[in-house]
């Protein structure tokens, strides 16, 4: 009895240190949005040198971009196929 008992008690730490240890990782992750915009004026400058990766991440967090089917054989650019909604 003792030991089912030690058991149960070993799997509610558990949980609880997973429960934790994800609210931890929240706690710890930065917006890459935020960053960006405390650099002030410098904003050009730090844009330029992000990552791509970055720069997605930015622009998932402001707006929802979808690229419209443009029909076939179309090869050429066309923005108005380009629909942004911003957050």
């Amino acid at each position: 009895m003792l030991h089912s008992n030690m058991f149960r008690v070993q799997g509610q730490y558990k949980s609880e240190i997973a429960d934790i240890d994800a609210k931890l990782a929240a706690a710890a992750r930065t917006s890459p949005t935020a960053a960006l915009l405390a650099t002030g004026t410098k904003l050009r400058q730090r844009w330029a040198q992000m990552s791509p990766a970055l720069r997605s991440q930015v622009i998932d967090e402001v707006a929802v971009v979808t690229v419209l089917p443009g029909g076939k054989g179309r090869r050429v650019f066309d923005p108005t196929l380009v629909d942004i909604s911003w957050n």
